[in-house]
């Protein structure tokens, strides 16, 4: 139901802008101030529904836009804007906390030379308590050839608190494997 609400498609608001302007040009045609009244009031429903989408975001929403804010840090090499989305939480194959894996990370993306990366495709999943959000990526490197693609899943959950990001998994696929990530992380020091 709050989807309906903070997240609305984008046929609700104009089927109910649809019905309200219809109230209100037949009501006008027969002078009833009343009923044009009202179908003035359910347009206005209908712009406050999609204001509502606009303004608020849904934690599905929020967490696509920290994902995408995420992989645009590690390609800007902005490590203070990628720490600040993990949490002490998240861990990533052999990484765990946002300490080790901000440094980590930082390593290895100079160590690959990573130079762009490319979402070709986004799926967010939500459930109460876990927003699982999956990518597909297309990495160019120094030490690749050609672009690299590869597959990720971003697991967002809640303890009450908000929603954190808990884990980072590399997905298979052809020609990429979990294993082709460890082989390449920098890993951390004790």
């Amino acid at each position: 139901m709050s989807d309906m609400l903070f997240d609305p498609p984008w046929w609700l608001p104009l089927g109910i802008i649809a019905v309200g302007a219809y109230l209100f040009w037949s009501a006008n045609r027969k002078q009833d101030t009343t009923l044009r009244n009202v179908g003035l009031g359910v347009v206005l429903l209908a712009v406050v529904l999609m204001a509502i989408g606009y303004f608020v975001d849904t934690p599905t929403e929020t967490a696509v836009r920290r994902t995408r804010l995420l992989i645009t840090s590690v390609e800007d090499r902005d490590w203070t804007t990628f720490a600040s989305l993990l949490d002490s939480k998240t861990s990533l194959l052999v990484y765990r906390g946002k300490e080790q894996l901000s440094k980590g990370a930082e390593q290895t993306i100079d160590r690959i030379g990573l130079q762009s990366v490319r979402i070709l495709d986004l799926e967010a999943r939500p459930t109460q308590s876990l927003i699982t959000v999956d990518l597909s990526l297309l990495s160019e490197q120094e030490i690749a050839p050609y672009p690299y693609p590869s597959n990720w899943r971003f697991e967002w959950q809640t303890d009450g608190n908000g929603w954190y990001l808990a884990r980072i998994v590399p997905l298979p696929r052809e020609n990429f494997s979990p294993d082709d990530v460890s082989r390449n992380l920098v890993l951390p020091t004790p």
